[in-house]
């Protein structure tokens, strides 16, 4: 009986260990997926901003550019 009850103990422990384990790892799973989520809608949100930063900078330019051709051809005398 003795010999059985030894088994029961050392098989509940591996149980615990392998339980205490798993755990582990899905709160380790979970935790990081919660981090790589978090900074992956920051990156996305940072690139948004700075594609409409660069776009508006490239939209101002062509409008500089476009008031200047109106001003040249404004001030040009028609023969």
């Amino acid at each position: 009986m003795l010999e059985f009850s030894n088994l029961i103990i050392k098989f509940k422990i591996m149980i615990l260990a392998l339980m205490v384990s798993v755990l582990l790892t899905l709160s380790l799973i979970f935790a990081s997926n919660i981090l790589s989520n978090k900074n992956l809608n920051s990156l996305v949100i940072n690139m948004g901003i700075n594609d409409v930063k660069m776009h508006s900078k490239l939209i101002g330019t062509w409008l500089a550019e476009r008031k200047g051709d109106l001003e040249t051809y404004a001030n040009t005398h028609i023969l």
